[in-house]
């Protein structure tokens, strides 16, 4: 049952006693109406008893009354103690989220540095990749480049490597 539906049952509570009260105090009157007829027809006896009637009424209405508010307020109290633990169980479960998110924020923090960190890594192996390339490609340009212009050749059928010094081949790959 949600809190809601207690306060409207506690109300409904509430209201029909309030009826109840109200029953009990037009009884009450409709006794001490009928004690003052007796009174009025009964002798110096009957009036002690008319008395004795009258106190007895006030004393059930005061008790009744009495009861009713003693039920609402224990109602009241268990309601209010219902509703503090409720609210420190909600307060609780706040406190565990705010752990849990707290924790969550450093994992994602922690993990966009360790991203950022494998980035730069790439970035930096890229480039020393790139730099290794660029010297295999002067490399090449300059091997081309002596075969263009004679200095490098192959060395007969057996297909080594060779140059021309002072016009005599040497083999470059023994």
């Amino acid at each position: 049952m949600d809190l809601d539906q207690k306060i409207d049952h506690l109300t409904d509570n509430i209201i029909a006693l309030a009826g109840q009260t109200e029953k009990r105090a037009k009884n009450a009157e409709l006794l001490i109406s009928q004690a003052f007829q007796e009174l009025n027809t009964a002798t110096t006896d009957l009036n002690r008893s008319a008395d004795t009637i009258k106190q007895t009424a006030a004393e059930e209405v005061h008790r009744g009354i009495n009861q009713s508010v003693d039920k609402l307020t224990e109602r009241m109290e268990t309601s209010g103690r219902w509703l503090l633990e409720n609210s420190r169980e909600i307060e609780k479960q706040q406190q565990q989220t705010a752990k849990k998110l707290k924790r969550l924020v450093i994992a994602s923090i922690t993990l966009f540095g360790l991203t950022a960190l494998l980035c730069l890594g790439t970035i930096v192996y890229s480039v020393q990749l790139a730099n290794t390339q660029i010297k295999r490609i002067e490399w090449v340009e300059e091997i081309n480049k002596a075969i263009d212009n004679g200095k490098l050749m192959r060395c007969g059928e057996d297909g080594g490597i060779c140059t021309k010094i002072k016009g005599k081949l040497i083999r470059l790959d023994q």
